[in-house]
């Protein structure tokens, strides 16, 4: 069975236009680099170990939270997706304790 997602594919692509704009620009957020990881979301299962791996220790596979998780650091600023509302919706349930936008 054909199971490309043209369309998350086409919203990839127009993410990756839209940063590498802004990253070759001197006058879009001079001296700032903006960068992405890809995940495919297309199950639930796939969805949460995207979203742990974005809250994961860099270089690591586990998250580490010590007290208060709104203290808690990583690399990653803010999460744009999934395109599904179950998959956002779990995905904001495991973010929001970080206090990191979806």
């Amino acid at each position: 069975p054909n199971t490309f997602n043209g369309h998350g594919y086409h919203l990839f692509q127009a993410m990756r236009f839209g940063i590498e704009e802004i990253n070759n620009s001197t006058t879009l957020l001079p001296n700032v680099t903006l960068g992405y990881k890809l995940f495919d979301v297309c199950s639930e299962s796939a969805n949460m170990y995207a979203t742990l791996s974005v809250l994961s220790t860099p270089g690591t596979r586990y998250t580490e939270i010590q007290g208060d998780p709104a203290h808690h650091s990583s690399e990653i600023l803010a999460v744009i997706g999934p395109d599904t509302t179950n998959h956002a919706a779990t995905t904001a349930a495991l973010l929001s304790p970080f206090l990191m936008p979806l």
